[in-house]
């Protein structure tokens, strides 16, 4: 069957070629908005009583927790200079409400919580409008070139600013990585094959397999969450598994020239050997990375998608793409040499001929020292702290990080850092049967300040929770006695 295809690609090879460069410009151009469809989150098991009970104090208290928090500072003035107020109130009044859906600054609430300890800065809950975050982030974006204050230092932070800033972190990352590492791998390959056309074969089938793995993700996303976190995957393991196929494709279609085949008879020989071996390996790898989709948690669904899709698509174009360029190309696969001595090597000659027999010559000695080395790299992870997915991934320049810095460093508390416990009831959780009579009345509670923010989230949940420590700008601290 392997030798037929071969043998079939040849004779379609040019064809084969047009229609793999137009895969190319399609779907280069259709996933690089891949970006924008990512969610920044997935780290939570939607099945959890945490994310059940998460979900049903989000429907009975939409306010309860900000998507955005706003750092505002001043070297010279305190958050009680009344020019440091008017340039906040004005500049969060100004938002659009199509954006925003509620705002909580310091001289609303009145919290200590919400100043620095040196009364420098203050920091603004915001929340967004949008049922996902998707649409909360379409909100974010259409205010955060609005959110400076004039005549403050302003940071932009919280949960939906973070999420946003880590998707350009991303883009940014990948884009310098494959910069970086194509000319490194090119240089390398070179140095394999000696000769540029033969090396530049696999980065070819690698950039295929990344350009369609985020047409596949793309598509993806539009069916269900996919973490921004697998475009790492598909860059790192579709450059990695492309260029591994490459070079067995490669490495076995020059050996068939040099024994005298010609271009038909070499590739299908190629096919039914090295495309086999091919299609065995990146079976065995797409089939475990499958397994990760058994796993509640999105980010690790999102990465069997995207790495499924890179060894799929780099087994496909290994197998199609590449011998269709290999059939075209003939014997100018050996073009542009930079060896001096073209002869053709005979078995046993060789660098890398000489090494393996060396090896094999002492296997105890090399296993116990691969083992040793391999120990070595394993040591840091024995220190290694797994922690949650935060400000903290961002570098030190980014707003997001800058912010989480300040509120650890310079408030009492963070609005989006607190334990929530929540107790739902079968009735009205205003009517003052659920107050025991054998309790006596709370002295001071509820505060003036609560009444309202109760009276309007009574009626979409027979809910009451409570927040510990009481950190939320719309949480006022609990005194009251029972």
């Amino acid at each position: 069957m392997f030798e037929a295809l071969g043998r079939f690609l040849f004779r379609r090879r040019k064809p084969l070629l047009v229609l793999t460069l137009l895969f190319a410009v399609l779907s280069g151009a259709y996933g690089v908005g891949v970006f924008g469809d990512m969610k920044p989150g997935g780290f939570e098991d939607p099945g959890s009583d945490s994310r059940k009970a998460a979900q049903i104090a989000e429907r009975a208290f939409p306010q309860r927790a900000p998507d955005a928090l706003v750092v505002y500072r001043d070297k010279t003035r305190t958050v009680d200079d009344p020019a440091f107020r008017k340039s906040v109130t004005e500049t969060v009044q100004a938002l659009p409400k199509s954006s925003v859906s509620g705002f909580s600054t310091f001289w609303m609430t009145k919290m200590p919580a919400q100043v620095s300890h040196d009364r420098h800065a203050t920091y603004v809950a915001i929340n967004l409008q949008g049922a996902d975050d998707n649409a909360k982030e379409v909100s974010y974006k259409a205010i955060k070139d609005k959110l400076a204050a004039p005549g403050l230092e302003t940071l932009r932070g919280g949960p939906v600013p973070t999420g946003h800033q880590a998707s350009d972190e991303i883009g940014k990352d990948l884009g310098l990585a494959e910069g970086l590492s194509f000319p490194i791998l090119f240089i390398l390959l070179v140095i394999v094959f000696g000769g540029l056309a033969a090396a530049s074969l696999p980065l070819f089938v690698g950039g295929l397999s990344i350009l369609g793995s985020m047409a596949v993700l793309r598509v993806i996303a539009q069916l269900t969450d996919v973490s921004v976190f697998a475009m790492s995957l598909v860059t790192i393991l579709g450059l990695a598994v492309a260029i591994d196929y490459g070079l067995l494709i490669v490495s076995r279609y020059r050996e068939e020239l040099e024994r005298g085949h010609t271009g038909e008879q070499a590739l299908s020989r190629t096919v039914a050997t090295a495309g086999r071996t091919v299609v065995v390996s990146g079976t065995t790898v797409a089939v475990a990375l499958a397994g990760m989709t058994f796993f509640p948690f999105g980010f690790l669904k999102s990465m069997a998608y995207g790495g499924v899709a890179a060894v799929v698509l780099s087994v496909f174009f290994s197998l199609i793409a590449l011998p269709a360029v290999l059939g075209v190309l003939g014997t100018r696969v050996n073009a542009l040499s930079l060896r001096r001595n073209k002869a053709p090597r005979q078995d046993g000659q060789g660098g890398w001929y000489r090494l393996a027999q060396g090896l094999m010559r002492r296997p105890a000695i090399v296993a116990v020292g691969t083992l040793a080395v391999l120990l070595a790299l394993a040591v840091p992870f024995t220190r290694i702290e797994f922690g949650a997915n935060d400000a903290r991934q961002l570098p030190n320049s980014a707003e997001g990080r800058q912010v989480g810095n300040a509120l650890d460093r310079d408030f009492d508390s963070d609005a989006t850092k607190s334990i929530d416990s929540l107790l739902v009831l079968k009735g009205d959780a205003t009517s003052p049967s659920r107050v025991p009579r054998s309790s006596p009345t709370p002295t001071g509670w509820p505060p003036p300040r609560a009444r309202p923010a109760r009276r309007s989230a009574a009626p979409p949940a027979r809910t009451r929770a409570s927040r510990s420590p009481s950190t939320g700008p719309r949480s006022p601290p609990r005194r009251a006695t029972w």
